[in-house]
């Protein structure tokens, strides 16, 4: 019987990553604009650099719920059950957010 050594941590290399930022108001957008492959991974920012009135709403479920985030507050998460598309929504014209998000290869 041949020794092979036992594999104790994996990289993951496949999928790809991007990045989007921009500002909102309150008609929905969704990022990316185009469905795509799942999202394995996201984090997603409302720029401390404007208004602190400013609300950022987030959806994973089409624009079913919502998680609101206010200027400096982030949400990085890894979505489980087919998370393709993220729904964003402002309370004012212009508010901003930044996004990063982790997609499978398939």
């Amino acid at each position: 019987m041949s020794e092979v050594s036992e594999e104790f941590e994996s990289t993951d290399k496949v999928g790809t990553t991007s990045q989007y930022d921009g500002v909102v108001g309150v008609a929905p957008l969704n990022v990316p604009a185009i469905i795509g492959n799942e999202i394995s991974e996201f984090i997603i920012q409302c720029p401390f650099d404007q208004v602190d009135t400013n609300t950022l709403k987030v959806s994973i479920n089409g624009g079913i719920n919502f998680l609101t985030m206010q200027p400096a507050g982030f949400w990085a998460w890894t979505p489980k059950g087919g998370v393709r598309q993220l729904t964003l929504v402002g309370n004012v014209a212009g508010v901003k957010y930044e996004i990063v998000i982790n997609r499978e290869l398939s």
